[in-house]
C-alpha cells in the first residue's frame, strides 16, 4: 500500500503549546502543514467514505504523552469500514438530535498514514484553520 501523508506530534520546547501537529509528505519526506496542539486539543478529519458516499468526521485528540487519540467518529449511514456495533472499547450510538450515527471511543494511534483519495474530498481542521489534504499531495497519484 503506497501512502500519502503522514500525521505526528512533534514536541516543543520554545511555546507554550506542547506539540506540533504535523503532515509530512511520505515520498519526500518533507512537513507540508504544521499547527500547534496542547493537550486535550481537538482537531478534526472530514472526508467522504468512498463506497457508501456518506460524509464522515472524525475526531482526535492529543495526550500529555504526544499521542494522537480517536475520540469520536460521526457519519449518515454505515458504509464497509465503519464501526456498526458496539465492542468492549467502542460505542454505537444514532444522535437523533442531530440525526447521524456518533461512534465514541478512546483510540490511541501510534501511527497515522493517509493516503489521499480522489472523490473523498479529505479536509483536516487545526484550531479554525481548515486545510483541503488533496492540495498537499496530489489524490490517487502515489
Amino acid at each position: 500500500m503506497v501512502i500519502s501523508l503522514a500525521l505526528c506530534l512533534d514536541a516543543r520546547a520554545d511555546s507554550r503549546e506542547s506539540f506540533l501537529l504535523q503532515i509530512l509528505h511520505v515520498a519526500t519526506e518533507n512537513v507540508v502543514y504544521e499547527c500547534p496542539l496542547a493537550p486535550g486539543d481537538r482537531f478534526y478529519l472530514d472526508y467522504i467514505h468512498s463506497s457508501a458516499k456518506t460524509p464522515v468526521q472524525d475526531i482526535f485528540t492529543t495526550n500529555a504523552q504526544g499521542e494522537i487519540i480517536l475520540r469520536e467518529e460521526n457519519f449518515l449511514w454505515f458504509g464497509a469500514g465503519l464501526e456498526a456495533s458496539d465492542t468492549d472499547d467502542v460505542q454505537v450510538v444514532y444522535d437523533r438530535e442531530q440525526k447521524k450515527i456518533r461512534v465514541l471511543q478512546q483510540r490511541v494511534l501510534p501511527q497515522f498514514f493517509l493516503r489521499i483519495g480522489r472523490i473523498a474530498d479529505q479536509r483536516l481542521t487545526c484550531r479554525a484553520e481548515t486545510v483541503a489534504l488533496n492540495r498537499l499531495a496530489q489524490g490517487g497519484a502515489l
